[in-house]
């Protein structure tokens, strides 16, 4: 069409060229190629000559003509300058995706912070950590008792947090209900009363993975990557809950396991 060519309503592979007088479609189009039986195309020089005195040729044939009224070899440069900057752009476009170098100003340096948002002075930040210990020396109990003294704003290893804090636990072990006695125990032992036991319980949510393969890794072409479909579902349940921090419990079972080590450490830091 954008030769100038007008379709046949009455069957889609035939065409009438720019060159036809008559009011007949004499091109058909078949797979990549036409067949032209006008006169006025061969007149034109229209792709090339059959051995019936007809014209045929491709999609190339017709970029030669209507485009560069004939001149292959003008139409052959186009085509190279169209690849060279499509393979231009493209290396642009990864070379994009990747840091530059930027001069650091005086005012960045300036304002520039030391550490992400504190939670907890010296203690609890903004950013990724890991409490690692053997199995069953209550880490998961550890982290319920941190959730529920800072969904309370109250002191912590001889810390003060910045206010009350709300925490989400990911679980891929612990069933919920396990965590919630686990919970109502803490909360016995802290001689909470009902009020401050609603206000902690405010503050505190569990999401139960316990029965779900739901990993924030993976490895694609033997690499491992951030799980981006997995990360967007966890943001889009967390949203409008907006934690202060997020404790994975365990977080071997959020990545990709422990047979490479090293890398699956990596995938869970950038996802």
């Amino acid at each position: 069409m954008q030769a100038g060519y007008e379709q046949s309503p009455s069957d889609p592979r035939d065409w009438r060229s720019p060159h036809q007088q008559s009011g007949s479609y004499a091109t058909r189009v078949e797979g990549d190629h036409f067949i032209s039986l006008s006169q006025s195309d061969a007149q034109a020089g229209v792709g090339v000559a059959t051995r019936h005195g007809n014209r045929c040729g491709d999609a190339f044939s017709i970029f030669v003509q209507y485009m560069h009224a004939g001149d292959r070899n003008s139409a052959i440069r186009e085509i190279q300058a169209r690849r060279d900057f499509a393979t231009t752009s493209e290396k642009a476009a990864e070379i994009d995706a990747f840091p530059r170098i930027v001069p650091i100003t005086i005012d960045e340096l300036e304002t520039a912070r030391t550490t992400p948002r504190v939670l907890v002075p010296v203690f609890l930040f903004a950013d990724a950590r890991t409490r690692i210990a053997p199995g069953g020396t209550n880490k998961t109990t550890l982290a319920l008792f941190e959730a529920v003294k800072l969904s309370l704003g109250q002191p912590i290893w001889g810390r003060e947090p910045v206010g009350p804090l709300r925490t989400v636990l990911v679980t891929r072990e612990d069933s919920r209900e396990i965590l919630v006695g686990r919970l109502r125990k803490l909360m016995d032992e802290l001689v909470l009363n009902t009020a401050q036991r609603q206000r902690a319980l405010d503050n505190i949510a569990i999401l139960d993975f316990t029965g779900c393969s739901f990993r924030l890794s993976a490895v694609e072409n033997d690499v491992v990557v951030p799980n981006y479909g997995n990360l967007d579902v966890l943001k889009e349940i967390l949203y409008d809950w907006k934690p202060d921090w997020l404790i994975c419990d365990p977080l071997v079972s959020f990545g990709v396991g422990e047979s490479r080590v090293n890398d699956a450490e990596q995938g869970l830091i950038e996802a």
